[in-house]
């Protein structure tokens, strides 16, 4: 049975040399998967992979739904400062656009690799759960 697990080339690379774990298996990585491949990137007819007007759809619906969105200053997977200008660029009202909250990290796109920003993303999230529950 052939895997489809997405692994960057150095992970592949730990996992079948060092841990000695799926030589039988075929590994694509994320790059596997450009120019068509598997990923349906339309949405609601949008040629481009966009979420923003349901996003903005779920909050006027529900006013006090509040939003955490985490960036890695050096994520190479979505561009740093598009999440930004995406959340400044829905046209909600200016009192629901204070239900985004923007975090930041010293890292790239998987943040919680680097201790240091997995002790912060914890702490960031369990805070935004709670502040969000009440």
């Amino acid at each position: 049975m052939q895997s489809r697990v997405r692994l960057p080339a150095r992970s592949m690379f730990y996992v079948r040399n060092d841990l000695r774990f799926g030589q039988d298996n075929t590994y694509h990585t994320f790059d596997s998967y450009a120019g068509g491949g598997e990923w349906e990137m339309k949405h609601n007819g949008n040629p481009f992979p966009d979420a923003g007007r349901d996003l903005v759809q779920a909050m006027l619906r529900n006013p006090r739904l509040q939003v955490e969105v985490e960036n890695g200053l050096y994520d190479v997977v979505t561009p740093f400062f598009a999440t930004e200008y995406t959340m400044e660029h829905l046209g909600l009202p200016e009192k629901l656009q204070t239900n985004i909250h923007l975090q930041y990290y010293e890292a790239g796109h998987m943040m919680y690799v680097r201790e240091e920003d997995l002790i912060k993303l914890k702490n960031n999230v369990g805070r935004f759960i709670e502040n969000a529950s009440r």
